[in-house]
């Protein structure tokens, strides 16, 4: 799995995958050989990613686990707690990056507060980097100061052709910052995207760097990391909800058995890690971060 600096290229991100769904869909992420697992507090499916890296055999240091503190775990002496209990779920004494999932909704609670308490858990060795999510250019900068000489490894926004987000990606690439991506291509049915054909050629018409991003390719920049999502359809030659030994699982036992036998996840998140947007979007800038 090629990687950009310590990060592998490609990765499996988990939102909206819970239970036994999220569990095989893990397996056969890590199966056809993606290194990179991007899962959440607020995903409520930590402990079955945890399972599937311990069925996986893999050993700890061959597959980069993401993991995200959400917002109201951000009270006086809750972070560690709830990062503890990650890992916990997750069977791991250490997460690669932990991210803080937003700023805190509404400023409940003091930024200098909550990011102290990340520093502390950073510190204490329970994540090797430390990230943000959703983070707008005044919380960026406020992050930045409070952290001081500790860098901040990632900033997780939403970023695709229909979305440029300019004004951040040009102020974390000032400040050294890499940004991971969600989705990087828009998604059927979400008000945005049009129709399959339209997003093919929004994607053709994109020029170079958004090219890149879609195919996770190795474009000459700032090194970006972003979550586009594949679409269903066939993963190493085995159709969708189709067994190894190439039968349907019974329709009414959650896409296989007790016995372990597992299907494919028919929508798979994916992480890549791609390269910086080029100068010029053929898509206005919404930069509303």
């Amino acid at each position: 799995m090629r990687r950009v600096g310590e990060i592998p290229q490609m990765g499996y991100g988990t939102w909206q995958r819970e239970g036994v769904a999220c569990f095989r869909g893990v397996i056969d992420a890590l199966e056809v050989g993606y290194r990179h697992i991007d899962t959440a507090e607020g995903y409520n499916n930590e402990e079955f990613v945890g399972t599937a890296l311990v069925e996986s055999g893999l050993k700890r240091d061959e597959v980069w686990i993401t993991t995200k503190v959400a917002p109201e775990s951000f009270g006086p002496g809750q972070v560690r707690p709830h990062v503890e209990a990650s890992l916990e779920k997750l069977r791991l004494d250490q997460v690669d990056l932990l991210l803080l999932h937003y700023p805190s909704i509404g400023d409940e609670y003091a930024i200098e507060d909550y990011m102290a308490q990340f520093v502390a858990v950073c510190e204490a060795g329970l994540t090797r980097h430390l990230g943000v999510s959703n983070f707008t250019v005044p919380y960026i900068d406020k992050a930045l100061a409070l952290l001081g000489d500790r860098p901040i490894f990632t900033n997780q926004i939403e970023l695709h052709p229909y979305l440029a987000n300019r004004t951040i990606v040009d102020h974390c690439r000032a400040k050294g910052i890499g940004l991971t991506l969600f989705p990087a291509g828009a998604r059927p049915g979400d008000g945005r995207s049009g129709s399959h054909r339209d997003r093919r050629s929004a994607w053709r018409d994109a020029g170079p760097g958004h090219a890149g991003l879609a195919d996770g390719g190795g474009l000459c920049g700032d090194p970006v990391c972003g979550q586009p999502r594949a679409d269903r359809g066939k993963l190493r030659g085995r159709r969708a909800g189709t067994h190894r030994d190439g039968t349907r699982p019974d329709r009414g036992t959650r896409q296989g058995d007790a016995a372990g036998r597992r299907a494919v996840v028919p929508a798979m998140g994916r992480v890549s890690v791609a390269w910086a947007l080029p100068e010029r979007s053929p898509y206005p800038d919404t930069a509303a971060l």
